[in-house]
């Protein structure tokens, strides 16, 4: 079973190809990688070692952990199968090395190229910002695992926490790939672009579409680095930051012989233009999960595919206070959330039809598994079944069950906060519109970005020819938008009848 960061890495790596022999021939590639530069550049050898079979095989520990988890917790005899140290022990063994003093680059491991890059972009105080949080991650999980039965059906929280704490780590960990991709632009460093250029750039074939071309078409298929693009590269790079699950104060700023990249953390990023009045950014992240779970659907991993729906992995819950447990919003919460019942009709029509409140999950997850109507149908054909549930029955649904909560508070004069109408209206936003449309006016030209409902106007009225306005996108967009707007004003008015 291919886990999902080499998956992505070949798929990455082959142009976004769903030929799964395509993908399999390329499996290989970070040993080709290493045998030419051992045959070639020896001094670059133990680089492209670390940062692409090492790094790759760690990532590999953490999601086999968690696969053992949740194969224990279905099991009717969880003894049947062997958690070890659930994947945790393994990373962090691989991850530090034998040879390691702490705070000190002086190993051979993964911890030595993050300490040592840690220091040039000052995120190293003494020890690498990356190196501390993946130790305190470990131990994370480690109590997440002493518990009694843990990853059993006695005790099914561990799996969605461990499966958390699991990503928290892949993002630390693809840090140190994006510092030294970074240098090495900045320094001219033909070599170690192309190792950390394999290393990061095929991973962002899992973020926006049109980002993700421009770095395979400026670092992966050129065969050679255009240096004069650097600057644009590096804005590539920062615009996938947040998908990668880090930030710009998680890289840091890299200073070196005068050279000095600095990256401004933006708070507030509008929504195809659209400013929401509070952030609702991680809210309109979940159509990160919409889009990875349609591609490893695609690509027939159905069980990967099944654990993104079910935990999440690109929008966290934001927490209000440092003792918050950090949580996922799933697109399963979303599908079997009561809030939807406030849908009214829209809902209910649904859940009549098919005798079931949580009709969309099951349609998910049944095709997900194999079976039901569409378990036994080829891949294209459930990538398209899963994907427009997701789409235009899940995410589309808890939408409009926003706009029905937010009335709701409204009148109970319940307007600010993170329960009040304001945000409700805000994530109403969010939903319909996504974080893959990007800032500007209409949202992304690419169509291959957008995956909610503003790109499904935007796709049609250019299917159709109609209705597309001069500056490219639907005209039924510009009218959501003022819309939008227009229930900020009720509710800044408390207007709670305008607004409904």
């Amino acid at each position: 079973r291919i886990e999902l960061s080499f998956l992505y890495q070949l798929y990455g790596l082959t142009g976004r190809s769903t030929d799964l022999n395509e993908l399999e021939d390329n499996a290989a590639y970070a040993n080709g990688k290493t045998l030419y530069y051992l045959n070639g550049d020896p001094t670059k050898a133990s680089e492209s070692i670390v940062a692409l079979n090492m790094w790759m095989y760690s990532m590999h520990l953490l999601y086999d952990g968690a696969d053992k988890c949740y194969r224990r917790t279905v099991a009717d005899d969880p003894d049947f199968v062997n958690l070890g140290g659930g994947g945790m022990d393994e990373f962090i063994a691989l991850w530090i090395g034998n040879d390691q003093k702490p705070a000190t680059a002086d190993g051979h491991s993964l911890y030595a190229m993050a300490q040592e890059v840690g220091n040039k972009f000052g995120t190293a105080s003494p020890e690498a910002n990356v190196n501390s949080q993946l130790k305190l991650l470990y131990e994370e999980a480690k109590t997440i695992l002493s518990f009694p039965n843990a990853c059993s059906k006695t005790n099914t929280d561990s799996m969605p926490q461990l499966w958390g704490v699991a990503q928290r780590m892949i993002s630390q960990a693809t840090i140190p790939l994006v510092q030294n991709l970074i240098a090495a632009l900045l320094t001219k460093n033909t070599a170690l672009v192309d190792i950390y250029g394999t290393a990061l750039i095929p991973l962002t074939s899992q973020c926006r579409s049109s980002v993700y071309k421009r770095l395979q078409e400026d670092l992966l298929r050129t065969g050679s680095v255009d240096f004069s693009k650097t600057e644009d590269i590096i804005a590539d790079l920062q615009e996938v930051y947040n998908c990668l699950g880090f930030g710009c104060n998680d890289v840091g700023e890299f200073t070196s012989d005068g050279i000095t990249v600095k990256c401004v953390e933006q708070k507030f990023l509008p929504l195809a233009e659209f400013a929401p009045s509070m952030d609702v950014r991680h809210e309109a992240m979940i159509d990160l999960d919409v889009m990875q779970v349609k591609i490893l659907t695609l690509l027939e991993s159905y069980q990967y595919a099944k654990y993104l729906f079910l935990y999440g992995r690109s929008s966290p819950i934001p927490r209000q206070t440092e003792n918050d447990p950090h949580r996922l919003l799933s697109l399963n919460k979303m599908a079997t959330a009561s809030r939807r019942e406030t849908a009214g009709h829209f809902y209910s029509a649904f859940a009549e039809y098919h005798k079931d409140l949580t009709y969309s999950a099951k349609v998910v997850l049944d095709t997900l598994d194999g079976k039901g109507k569409y378990g036994t149908k080829p891949a294209a054909y459930k990538h398209e079944v899963v994907g427009k549930t997701l789409q235009y029955q899940i995410v589309f649904m808890f939408a409009i069950a926003e706009m029905a909560y937010a009335v709701e508070q409204c009148k109970k004069k319940n307007l600010d906060g993170e329960d009040g109408s304001k945000h409700s209206w805000d994530q109403v936003a969010a939903y319909l519109i996504g974080s893959l449309e990007g800032p500007t006016r209409g949202g992304s030209s690419d169509l291959d970005d957008g995956q909610l409902f503003w790109n499904l106007a935007n796709v049609q009225a250019y299917k159709f020819q109609k209705d597309v306005l001069n500056e490219g996108y639907a005209r039924i967009n510009a009218e959501l938008e003022n819309m939008l707007y227009a229930g900020l004003g009720e509710l800044e008015a408390s207007s709670c009848d305008y607004l409904e």
